[in-house]
């Protein structure tokens, strides 16, 4: 089972009508899940979950449909995007419906840390700043994500990742001081905890 775009299995309009292709597959996942099918599978090829799938592909019909069915919001994917969440693909691609629907869902804005340092790689913080995707900053900061978070390689939090990437309106909207204040306690009682 499939929710690629483009993918012959979606609905059969080749990913160019993405509600063609949710109306067409959305039964086709009730019936396998209804007949036991694993909520939580991951794509060997892709090594993302159905919701992760769902996430980065903006399928809303889908993802309530997994929602519903108990998939795990915090699952991260494996190779060749292993430490991808879905909440970090659908922030990266702009998908700010999507996005919410997981917060609520119980996503964690925050991968989890080491030392002030997510151990798969960015954060869904660094990948919507660095993609330019200022009203998906604005929801994983009203969730309180944090702003200082490392990148386990490269050390870049999400300020640099959006400034490295010319987008100067997140990176201010990153360094105001009540963001900033609130971000450094967190970590604080992250790392001591």
């Amino acid at each position: 089972i499939s929710l690629g775009v483009g993918d012959d299995d979606d609905g059969g309009d080749g990913g160019d009508s993405p509600q063609g292709a949710q109306s067409a597959f959305e039964p086709r996942l009730r019936a396998w899940l209804d007949d036991a099918g694993a909520v939580d599978v991951f794509d060997s090829r892709s090594g993302l979950s159905l919701l992760m799938s769902a996430a980065s592909n903006n399928r809303r019909g889908p993802l309530d449909v997994l929602l519903k069915a108990g998939a795990d919001t915090n699952l991260l994917s494996g190779a060749p995007r292993a430490g991808c969440s879905a909440l970090l693909l659908a922030a990266a691609a702009g998908h700010c419906a999507i996005v919410r629907v997981l917060l609520d869902a119980g996503a964690k804005a925050d991968p989890p840390l080491k030392a002030g340092k997510t151990q798969a790689g960015w954060s869904a913080l660094h990948a919507a700043s660095s993609a330019g995707h200022p009203e998906v900053v604005r929801m994983l900061l009203r969730a309180k994500a944090q702003t200082d978070v490392r990148h386990p390689h490269s050390g870049t939090t999400a300020i640099e990742a959006a400034e490295a990437q010319g987008h100067t309106n997140i990176a201010l909207l990153l360094l105001q001081p009540s963001v900033l204040e609130r971000s450094s306690l967190q970590l604080t009682q992250t790392v001591v905890a």
